[in-house]
């Protein structure tokens, strides 16, 4: 009896005192989850809306810095309507984009439905035309002012205001308009399948943008009262939040303030945070979440802990097998993930469905993504992107001393003539097929097909000392199997191909050449231009048997050494150059 009831207690002070700490501790950290909870949610929105409204300060300082460098004419109506069109294609958040000239003559672009219509107004007879003028030639970046009432819609219009200067000279300024009502159906994106209700004042009177009038206002706006009054809204907890009577104030985190609100269905807690960011009048987002559904989740682990005893070992057991059963699919996909970072997708197998409905959908969008990105790769220049994303930090436009090596099929024009498309199609495939097998087991960066020419470069993006060497013995390749494919289609009866082969080694331009959306990371100078004629130049040595014609510059034959046979055949001049350059025939 003494030893059952010694070992029963201290198993019962063991057991009881761990029960005790743990549910202290789980409680203080509910509390914190809890928090960190409603608070992160209330980041979200904030971040969300700042990522609604950035890019319009963004395209407008695109179209500002278009205007000031001469890109675009404001005195050219046409072109200058054009060009808001396009930047307003781009950012469907905002409603219009007008640029004013000094004296008051506004050329925009709004949206009317789903399509974009182009206007022209003088805005002299209008009362807050001039002062808003002066603003804008005082100020030195892009600026939100009041909100202000639509003329055309009659909606209330958030403005963002961007002056234009040329050399120090004000040429007008652009004005970008974002409606209310596309706010509130911002929020109503957030807040679908959420529990909270987000919202946002403008200063602590008026109401915004909220979920509830994003197909309009409960209140008909004017041009002294663009907004309504939070009393005039209809939403209780709005109309109470700054009522004494109604409402406390709790504990501040950080920039986010909280309160209960009194409101019909049960106290809620209401978290904001003060935005200066977007005029002289503050900003007030925040989200309303039941009080009742914060302290439901300390009853939760109240009955967690009742019931924990009796079922520890099921728990144990189930979370064992579902651990496993959890952990194999996810292994899956981090390994598949893995392959597609190392942008090997040839050895990417399908993820196979799951019972659970979260890791089945992964599976099913991760297999989705595969099939895209397969098709992508096509192209893609696979291990000039797999270099480019192995670099630290941006890759930036340098001189660099590369070697460049140009390949043209001989009488391709008239093969192509004489030819079904789809069989010459097949042809080019196989033609480059080859050729690309050749540059790859040199380390060649293959930087574009020009009809049935190749371009390739060595020495970028990342280095390679013997960048002339391994061209020439590329060349070299290329020719042997150019040697070896013509005894094959002569034997299957097909056409012969010739082709003729140039290589240069010089300084470059090298980086990301292009426009913003489309981008080429590429070589331009005078070096890709000597290897293209040095091709060209092959003709003058062409007997019309000769599967394939290499030759090389003195620069490139200096470099590469001895890797392999070359014979010089002389000073030859080149298109466009001055001065004739050492050739080098490449056995």
């Amino acid at each position: 009896m003494v030893l059952g009831a010694g070992f029963g207690l201290f198993v019962a002070m063991a057991v009881g005192a761990e029960l005790f700490i743990g549910y202290v501790s789980a409680q203080r950290t509910t509390y914190d989850l809890v928090r960190d909870r409603v608070v992160s949610t209330l980041e979200m929105i904030v971040e969300r809306l700042r990522q609604q409204l950035q890019p319009v300060v963004e395209q407008a300082e695109f179209v500002a810095e278009q205007m000031a460098g001469g890109v675009i004419d404001p005195a050219d109506f046409d072109r200058l309507s054009h060009s808001l069109a396009v930047a307003l294609a781009g950012t469907p958040q905002v409603s219009s984009l007008a640029f004013v000239t000094p004296d008051l003559e506004s050329i925009g672009v709004r949206r009317v439905g789903q399509r974009l219509e182009h206007f022209r107004r003088n805005l002299r007879d209008e009362p807050n035309a001039a002062p808003a003028m002066v603003e804008m030639m005082g100020a030195s970046q892009p600026f939100w002012s009041e909100v202000q009432q639509g003329q055309v819609m009659g909606l209330p219009l958030i403005n963002l205001r961007t002056p234009v200067l040329r050399d120090g000279k004000f040429l007008g300024g652009l004005v970008s308009t974002i409606s209310v009502i596309d706010l509130s159906r911002l929020l109503a994106e957030i807040s679908r399948d959420r529990p909270e209700r987000p919202f946002i004042l403008y200063g602590r009177e008026f109401v915004l943008a909220h979920p509830g009038n994003m197909f309009g206002l409960p209140v008909e706006p004017t041009q002294e009262q663009p907004l309504p009054r939070i009393a005039q809204f209809g939403d209780p907890v709005l109309a109470n939040l700054w009522n004494e009577q109604h409402s406390r104030s709790i504990e501040r985190l950080g920039p986010v303030e909280a309160r209960f609100v009194d409101a019909p269905g049960g106290q809620r807690v209401v978290l904001y945070r003060t935005m200066t960011d977007y005029g002289r009048v503050p900003w007030i987002v925040g989200g309303q979440f039941m009080a009742e559904e914060i302290g439901a989740e300390f009853r939760r682990l109240d009955r967690m802990v009742y019931a924990g005893l009796s079922v520890l070992a099921v728990a144990v057991a189930v979370a064992a097998m579902l651990g496993r059963r959890l952990a194999r699919p996810l292994r899956r996909l981090a390994e598949a993930a893995e392959q597609i970072r190392q942008l090997d997708l040839k050895a990417l197998k399908p993820l196979p469905e799951s019972p659970f409905r979260e890791i089945d959908s992964a599976a099913r969008a991760f297999n989705a993504m595969t099939k895209t990105l397969s098709r992508v790769e096509t192209y893609l220049p696979k291990r000039l992107v797999g270099q480019l994303m192995h670099r630290q930090g941006e890759v930036e436009s340098e001189e660099r001393e590369v070697t460049v090596l140009f390949t043209d099929i001989v009488g391709f024009t008239a093969l192509s003539e004489n030819t079904d498309a789809r069989e010459l199609a097949a042809t080019l495939n196989e033609h480059f097929s080859l050729v690309e097998r050749c540059i790859e087991a040199e380390g060649g960066t293959l930087d574009k097909y020009i009809g049935d020419s190749v371009m390739v470069f060595w020495n970028a993006p990342d280095p390679q000392p013997d960048h002339a060497a391994r061209a020439c013995r590329a060349a070299v390749a290329i020719a042997e199997a150019m040697r070896t494919d013509s005894e094959t289609r002569r034997a299957a009866g097909k056409p012969v191909l010739r082709m003729r082969i140039g290589v240069h080694t010089g300084p470059a331009l090298v980086g990301n050449i292009g426009a913003p959306g489309r981008m080429n990371y590429t070589i331009v100078g005078d070096t890709v231009n000597a290897a293209q004629r040095l091709q060209a130049l092959g003709r003058r040595f062409d007997d019309g048997a000769t599967p394939a014609i290499a030759l090389a510059s003195e620069t490139t034959a200096r470099a590469a050494g001895a890797v392999v046979p070359m014979t010089a055949v002389g000073l030859r001049g080149l298109a466009g150059r001055e001065k004739p350059i050492e050739v080098y025939r490449l056995a």
